[in-house]
């Protein structure tokens, strides 16, 4: 299996500055999720995990960039929701350079672009399903929640934003993890070492 590579040098600046977003006010704590809207990503969970979350504290916000398949019934369940719309912000599709400007600015990233979240030097929320335990280790680079959990998630992002120190020890271990498996310049040597086996092979 060829892992996934990405240029870690447009990360590098990131890292060093952590200018807030321009759409977003300067007392929220960011969270943030950058992939689809779709039911894979779990993105009908957010409601509930902000309602849960506000039970704890209310200087946040969730900012979702991306856009899919449950743009519509997201919209809908967010309107029927009770807690106030300030908590939530729909972005929609965003380039790449946008999806960069949100997760320097965020405290925590999640969803299913882990990668690119770790990359950006945040501690990373996800449920432990797929290839995800990989990137996300407990409490050394983030937390993996089990699937489902919604209490969970909650209770750990509410630890996070309430230890900033930890999160950014868990942030900096995430991107050092992030760059020793996927960082471009390796993946691209793996993949050279897989043709020329394959050559020999022939």
């Amino acid at each position: 299996m060829i892992p996934h590579g990405i240029d870690f040098s447009k990360y590098d600046v990131i890292n060093e500055n952590r200018d807030r977003h321009q759409r977003i006010e300067n007392d929220k704590k960011i969270i943030s999720f950058v992939g689809r809207l779709s039911k894979e990503n779990y993105v009908h969970h957010f409601p509930e995990i902000i309602e849960k979350l506000l039970t704890k504290r209310a200087d946040f916000l969730l900012a979702l960039a991306g856009d899919g398949e449950l743009r519509t019934s997201l919209e809908e369940q967010i309107k029927n929701s009770s807690f106030p719309k300030s908590h939530l912000m729909l972005l929609g599709f965003q380039d790449q350079e946008e999806c960069l400007s949100l997760r320097k600015a965020s405290d925590i990233c999640g969803g299913f672009s882990l990668i690119e979240a770790c990359a950006a030097a945040r501690p990373v929320v996800a449920y432990a399903v797929e290839w995800h335990s990989e990137l996300v280790i407990n409490n050394v680079t983030g937390f993996l929640i089990d699937e489902n959990d919604t209490d969970r998630v909650a209770l750990v992002i509410d630890q996070l934003l309430s230890d900033q120190a930890a999160a950014n020890r868990m942030g900096k271990k995430a991107a050092e993890l992030a760059r020793k498996k996927h960082d471009i310049r390796l993946t691209s040597e793996i993949k050279t070492e897989c043709y020329n086996e394959l050559l020999q092979i022939k």
